[in-house]
């Protein structure tokens, strides 16, 4: 592995971090289940767990579509860039 893919796993992981924790919070600060997300956004209860969890359901990194980013902004009313920064 070059020091690249280092960097870029280690980004990964950041950003997956962060998308976890400003979903998990928004969902909260508007009193919303995981499933009342899930059902808005069109995906199921498990998928949004497993988002919110930063897994996929292979027990791997999530690696979520940018349409289910944008999906989720959408339903939690938050610009983009706050689940992407």
């Amino acid at each position: 592995m070059t020091d690249g893919n280092r960097t870029g796993s280690a980004l990964q992981e950041q950003a997956v971090q962060h998308l976890c924790r400003v979903l998990r919070s928004a969902r909260e600060t508007r009193g919303l289940t995981q499933a009342q997300i899930a059902e808005s956004a069109g995906m199921t209860r498990n998928h949004y767990q497993l988002l919110e969890a930063g897994r996929s359901a292979t027990g791997d990194l999530a690696n979520p579509r940018l349409s289910t980013i944008c999906a989720l902004a959408n339903v939690l009313e938050l610009p983009l860039g706050d689940l992407l920064a």
